[in-house]
This record gives C-alpha cells, structure tokens and sequence, in this order.
C-alpha cells in the first residue's frame, strides 16, 4: 500500500492523480500515509492539486495529509493551486489551514506568484485571507 511503484509513486500517488475515489478511499482507510512523498517530493495532495481534483484533495485532507508539505524549490500544494489557475482548490486548501504567507526556496509568497502571474481570481481570494501587506516583500 505504502510501496513505491516503478516511477517512485505508491498506489495513493496515482489514485489522487487520476481521482480514483473509490480507491483513494479505501488506501486510506487502509492506513496509507497521505503525506509521503515520492522521490521527486511529491505528495498525493501535490499531485491532486496539480491535476484540479478538489474532491481529492478534501479526502487527502480529512484523512491527515500535511496541507503545507512542499515539493522542491518550497512549492507547497496551495501554490502550485495557484500557478495552476485552480481557484476551488486554492480555497479548500486555505480553510484547511494552508499558510497563505509561506514563502518559497527564493523568498516569493503565494499572493506575490498569482500577482506576477496575472492570476486576478487568485489574488482576490488570497486577499480576503490576509490583508498582512509583508506578504508583498
């Protein structure tokens, strides 16, 4: 169940890639971790998020995945939500308590990526969780 396939991911990996829900479900009601990470570092919450699978992510979520675990470079789940245009899921990873201020490997905070990004929706909800103005330094 934990066991990494031939590409480095477990069965939980590719279950929330391609939002088996069935199967996510019973992995984790199986007891597969769902917040290890791949030899690449990525998470099955990294991966649902990457693939716009909000009823994913929320399983991964209620069952303990770390919602700021981060990928190289500090690419956490809410900011690759965000790189990705995937708005629902920006908002379903921010009431799970993702840190809309944690900065990346090179010192850019969530709001400062959707700014340079022209992602206008994300920015508006980023904004409406924090109004903390250092989020743009």
């Amino acid at each position: 169940m934990n066991s990494p396939e031939d590409t480095g991911y477990t069965t939980l990996h590719m279950a929330a890639k391609r939002n088996h829900m069935g199967i996510l479900v019973a992995l984790l009601d199986a007891g597969a971790d769902p917040s290890r990470a791949a030899a690449d570092t990525c998470t099955p919450l990294i991966m649902a998020v990457q693939s716009g699978h909000n009823a994913a992510a929320t399983v991964l979520l209620s069952h303990g995945a770390a919602v700021d675990q981060a990928s190289t470079g500090g690419h956490t789940p809410l900011l690759i939500a965000i790189q990705m245009g995937h708005v629902e899921l920006m908002k379903t990873l921010l009431k799970a308590g993702a840190n809309a201020g944690r900065k990346t490997a090179s010192g850019h905070t969530p709001l400062m990526v959707a700014i340079r990004m022209g992602k206008s929706a994300a920015v508006k909800e980023l904004r409406s969780w924090t109004s903390d103005v250092d989020l743009l330094d």
